[in-house]
This record gives C-alpha cells, sequence and structure tokens, in this order.
C-alpha cells in the first residue's frame, strides 16, 4: 500500500497535535499507522481527528515548524485489530459451541418455518414428537408409543399395498420396507454389528459398531471432490492433518480447495525462499484451467499470496507483519522484494531505509575548528544520483558554541557524495570549549535507489 505524504504539515516542539495543510487523512490514514516527522524520527499516530489534524502517541521531538514535508505508513496494527476482533467473535460463540455445537439443546427442536413441529422433550429420558403443537408420538425407555390422546398407547403400523415392514428369521436383523418392488433395507451390513442403508438394492451407505461410516455416500479418498458426499475427518485438510502434497503447484487441478503441506521437492513456481510450507488453495471454476484460483502460503513468520486468472498465475505477493516489516530492504525493477523498513549504524553514523527508496542519513561529528581546509564526512550509507538528488541539513548541538562554529564563520556547509563537507571561513582555536560545543550534528536525505 502507498505511503501517504500528500500536502504539508506544521508540528511544534513537545506537542502530540500535528496539523496539515491541503491533506485528506480521514479514511485516508488508519490509528496505528506510523508518522514520518518533519526531524525524520518515526512516531506512532495514536488518533486521525479530522481530515487535517491527527494526534502522535508521543511529543514531536524536533523543532516547531511549517509547511514541511512529511510521510505516513501502514504498520502491523490492522492485523492486531483484526485478532482481537476474530478473538472476540469466538468467545462469543463459546456458549453456543458448548450446546447446540455439541448436539445439546436446551428447549424443543423445530423447524424455523414450522415452529410448532419437531422434538419435545417431556421429561427426564422422555422424548416426544411433535405435530402441529401436539405430541403424536413419544419415546420412553426402548418404547415407541403413537396416540395424539396417550403418547403412550403401542404403536401400529400398517401396511399396503405390499409388505411396509417386516421382521425376518423372528429377530430385527433385518427391516425391509418396500413399495412397488423398490426397497430400502435396514440391517446387518457386510458382517457382524454392522448396519447398511440400502436403496434400488444397492447399498448407499454402511456403519460398524464405532459409528464409522463408509461406502458410496462417504468420499473415496481424502481429496475425493464429487459433489453431494460425506466428508471424511481431514478432507481437504480440515478437522485433522494437512494433506501432503508433493508435485507441480501451478497445477491447480491437482489440489481441490483445501489445506495442504507442500513437500521439499515439488515444483512450480514456488514462493520466494520456500521449499517446503503450508498451502491454502482456493479453485472457483471446477473446470480446467481452474480459473480464479487463490495459492496462499505459509511458512515461519512469512506468509505470501498469488492468484491464477484467465488461466495465467500472477507474482507472489508476500504479507507484511512483525516478522518480516523490519529487516533488510531490497528492490527488483523497483518492486519492493525485502523488508519495509531497515536501520543500522556503522562508524559513519545511522541511518533508515524505506522500501520505497527513501533513505535518511545521519552522523555526528567533531569539527576541527583551527583549520580552513574542507573537512569531508562519509555517509552511513551510500546513495542513488548525485548530489543535486541529495538534501543536508547542519545543526549545533549545544546552546553555546565554538566561536569558530558560529553560523557566521561557516563558509560551506552541504554535501559532495560519498558524504558531507564543511568549510570554515577563518581558523580558530580550541580553546575552553568542550567536544560537544565544537560538534555538528548532518542529515541528509535521498534515495538508496
Amino acid at each position: 500500500m502507498a505511503w501517504v505524504s500528500s500536502g504539508t504539515v506544521s508540528v511544534t516542539n513537545g506537542s502530540t497535535t500535528v496539523t496539515g495543510t491541503g491533506t485528506s487523512w480521514f479514511g485516508g490514514l488508519q490509528n496505528g499507522w506510523g508518522f514520518v516527522g518533519p526531524d525524520g524520527r518515526v512516531y506512532e499516530i495514536l488518533t486521525i481527528d479530522d481530515a487535517a489534524t491527527l494526534t502522535l502517541k508521543t511529543p514531536y521531538q524536533g523543532a516547531t515548524a511549517g509547511g514541511q514535508v512529511y510521510a505516513a505508513f501502514p504498520t502491523g496494527s490492522l492485523t492486531a485489530d483484526l485478532t482481537a476482533s476474530l478473538q472476540a467473535l469466538i468467545a462469543n460463540y463459546q456458549g453456543v459451541y458448548d450446546t447446540v455445537g455439541q448436539g445439546r439443546f436446551t428447549s424443543d427442536l423445530v423447524a424455523d418455518n414450522d415452529r410448532d413441529t419437531g422434538l419435545s422433550w417431556l421429561a427426564s429420558n422422555h422424548l416426544g414428537i411433535l405435530v402441529g403443537g401436539a405430541v403424536v408420538a413419544a419415546m420412553k425407555a426402548g418404547k415407541l408409543g403413537v396416540n395424539v390422546q396417550d403418547p403412550s398407547a403401542p404403536l401400529e403400523v400398517l401396511g399396503a399395498p405390499g409388505v411396509l415392514a417386516k421382521f425376518r428369521d423372528g429377530v430385527a436383523s433385518n427391516l425391509l420396507v418396500q413399495t412397488d418392488g423398490n426397497k430400502t433395507t435396514i440391517g446387518n451390513g457386510a458382517g457382524s454389528s454392522r448396519l447398511a442403508l440400502m436403496a434400488g438394492n444397492q447399498e448407499a451407505i454402511e456403519f460398524d459398531s464405532a459409528g464409522r461410516a463408509s461406502g458410496a455416500a462417504v468420499q473415496a479418498s481424502l481429496t475425493d471432490p464429487t459433489a453431494d458426499l460425506l466428508m471424511k475427518v481431514g478432507a481437504f485438510g480440515l478437522g485433522s492433518s494437512m494433506i501432503e502434497f508433493i508435485g507441480d503447484i501451478d497445477d491447480a487441478g491437482s489440489m481441490p480447495s483445501g489445506l495442504y503441506r507442500v513437500r521439499g521437492g515439488s515444483t512450480g513456481t514456488l514462493p520466494p525462499g520456500l521449499a517446503a510450507f503450508n498451502l491454502l488453495q482456493i479453485r472457483r471454476a471446477a473446470a480446467d484451467p481452474h480459473s480464479e484460483t487463490t495459492q496462499i502460503a505459509f511458512a515461519a513468520n512469512f506468509s505470501c499470496l498469488r492468484q491464477k486468472q484467465g488461466g495465467v498465475w500472477g507474482a507472489w505477493s508476500a504479507h507484511y507483519g512483525q516478522g518480516n516489516l523490519l529487516g533488510t530492504v531490497s528492490e527488483s525493477g523497483g518492486i519492493p522484494t525485502g523488508a519495509v523498513i531497515e536501520r543500522g549504524s556503522n562508524a559513519n553514523g545511522e541511518y533508515v531505509r524505506f522500501a520505497d527508496g527513501t533513505q535518511i542519513c545521519m552522523r555526528q561529528v567533531v569539527i576541527d575548528v583551527t583549520t580552513t581546509a574542507q573537512q569531508a564526512f562519509s555517509f552511513p550509507a551510500s546513495f542513488a544520483g548525485g548530489r543535486e538528488n541529495i538534501f543536508s541539513h547542519f545543526g549545533h548541538i549545544w546552546g553555546v558554541v565554538n566561536p569558530a562554529l558560529e553560523w557566521a564563520n561557516l563558509r560551506s556547509t552541504g554535501h559532495e557524495p560519498p558524504g558531507w563537507t564543511v568549510l570554515l571561513k577563518a581558523a580558530g582555536s580550541v580553546g575552553a570549549t568542550t567536544t560537544s560545543q565544537r560538534t555538528l550534528s548532518m542529515i541528509a536525505i535521498g534515495r538508496w535507489f
């Protein structure tokens, strides 16, 4: 997302209020974003008050000034807010999960569009069937009764034409329900302690004594995409371990929508720097070439996304957060390929690099006040382009300075890559001045690419 830097700002030393001119912050910035002030420091935005006013979390440390350039950039705070909202949603859902989500209901179970018909809990271990608000059947202690006036009366079963219900061999091993030649059998399946449901003389589903289902109504494999089948635990990587995958990740047809563990040795256009990773694939089109497919790859402190449109995969795009916001910035053809912010220091001072190419160098140096020769001080990091592409500024760090460093005696202060330059009109002496009184603060702003 592009940084916001339109307009100018006015800042006051020690104040948290920033006033904009020609800005449109309301709706364009967010609480928690970073703010690069005219002093080169980065502050956190506490609130966006209106289109031209914002409040910093900490007071502005630079000098009071107006009509200054600035920059505001997004941080990982939006991800943190989303996480907090998701946690609140999960907490609110806990009450539903602990009751209805576990198959337990605290009142009658009825249809939303027919609220006087369904199941009714008459008493402990006593279940009734409601129709039109009246109990027409009841079950208690293994007994079934059907009678509107008396739910405990015996159940009567009538069958005509043909056999409606019967027991085989005098035991409840098979119950045959048949009408006009089409039959459904409920009874022992392939072996003992198994229950099978058959339709049209074909076994549709079978259950074992542990309640596990199999048969034509159940997926043949964890990646079986056949419509209207019962899903197995772990199907498409849900409810158990992710699906192990090794192959061509560019072939969207080889992976139905789901969660996968892409193993080392897989081919295709892999995410930058990753050989093995977790992958979420979402396919919209069922047939090849599976247009509008999205892949999201996850690894330690890193995630990225790519999409397939019109049969063509786009490039991987990294997501930024705490794990990769700070680090080494890099680019390829003007496109950021590394971290968002890089900060470093060496014997020549400190520097900050941003993914958009902006670079800020800072250094404090002790000036030799006894010479009028040009004094040069290297940048801590090199800039791209010539001196015309760099802005520099100098300042004293002490209220009382050596006379040779008073502004009237500074013949020239500027920069000539690879560093800053200082030239005095007249030489002075160290005298009784301290090192701090002979020190200048230097800053340079430009681009690193």
